[in-house]
């Protein structure tokens, strides 16, 4: 993100308002501000999302500190209060960019990883939570063509993302040939720098 930021940087130099030394500094800081098309967007555009992960990871850092099953309870929590005040928090601060709705993925993604390892109560039963997943994933698609309030259809939306994620990472979903593991743990390795440029 670093080497990606200072390429494009450099190729847009000193072009005001946005391409200042004092923004570049907040790009690779991870200090969101109002940019391109006044959105919240670093120096390179696409590092948005970081400055949500970096977030999540000085959160989850924090939440360490707590026992265990404390700490993820916590996590998940605090993130979805977070990001349900998003509906409800619209301004131009630091503080409003990180009440917004895409927190809400960090906490299905922690809930993800626990159903995927089984230790949901609602998940112990694989076929039963295949099952559930596929009907989920299949109602979302057929309610998110209706017009329902959006926070609603958020909410749907994450429900169904969950199921989806889950069928992915689940214990019995795995490659066997281990041509496909590696170039598929590969690609993954490299998704985010293909990203970026």
């Amino acid at each position: 993100y670093a080497i990606a930021t200072l390429a494009f940087f450099a190729v847009h130099f000193n072009k005001p308002p946005l391409y200042t030394i004092e923004n570049l500094a907040r790009s690779l800081a991870f200090i969101p501000y109002i940019g391109d098309g006044g959105q919240w967007r670093p120096v390179l555009g696409k590092g948005w999302t970081l400055n949500y992960e970096m977030f999540f990871y000085a959160f989850f850092a924090i939440c360490l500190f707590f026992n265990k099953y404390i700490g993820i309870l916590l996590s998940i929590l605090s993130l979805a209060i977070i990001g349900f005040l998003g509906y409800k928090i619209r301004g131009q601060t630091t503080l409003d960019f990180y009440f917004n709705t895409i927190i809400l993925y960090f906490a299905i993604g922690m809930l993800v990883a626990l159903a995927a390892q089984q230790k949901l109560p609602f998940v112990k039963n694989a076929a039963i939570a295949t099952f559930i997943s596929v009907c989920i994933v299949g109602l979302v698609v057929l309610i998110s063509m209706s017009s329902i309030p959006l926070v609603f259809r958020d909410f749907l939306q994450l429900i169904s993302i969950f199921a989806a994620l889950y069928l992915v990472c689940r214990p019995e979903t795995s490659f066997k040939n281990p041509l496909s593991t590696s170039l598929a743990g590969g690609l993954g390795d490299s998704s985010y720098a293909l990203y970026l440029f």
